[in-house]
């Protein structure tokens, strides 16, 4: 399989799963997801209760970017689907969750801009 970014910076998530050499009943998978917006920072969530999750940080040259917060639903199709957005007034620079490994914390996540 092959994951393929399109100039504008849009991404597509689709799963292929093949079973990993000497790793018996993992897979490697490839998601692909299409933003509606130019990508410039990125982040997974690590808690275990909430797989798959990703914030979205966009890169617009005007005052009105916004951070999106998508979700694996579907494992057999690949599907992803948003769970929240918000206003930046900036592209972010950068987009971090908080570390909370055991899903314990409530969710927070951070972000910078210029």
């Amino acid at each position: 399989a092959v994951v393929s970014t399109q100039s504008t910076g849009d991404t597509t998530l689709t799963t292929r799963g093949a079973l990993l050499p000497g790793a018996p009943g993992k897979r490697k998978e490839i998601y692909k997801y299409d933003a509606p917006f130019t990508l410039y920072a990125m982040s997974w969530s690590n808690r275990p209760d909430r797989k798959y999750r990703l914030a979205l940080g966009s890169f617009i040259e005007e005052y009105s970017n916004k951070v999106q917060v998508i979700q694996l639903t579907d494992e057999e199709n690949g599907e992803f689907k948003v769970k929240g957005s918000f206003d930046h007034p900036y592209p972010t620079t950068k987009i971090l969750w908080i570390p909370d490994t055991k899903g314990v914390c409530p969710d927070l996540l951070a972000t910078s801009g210029d």
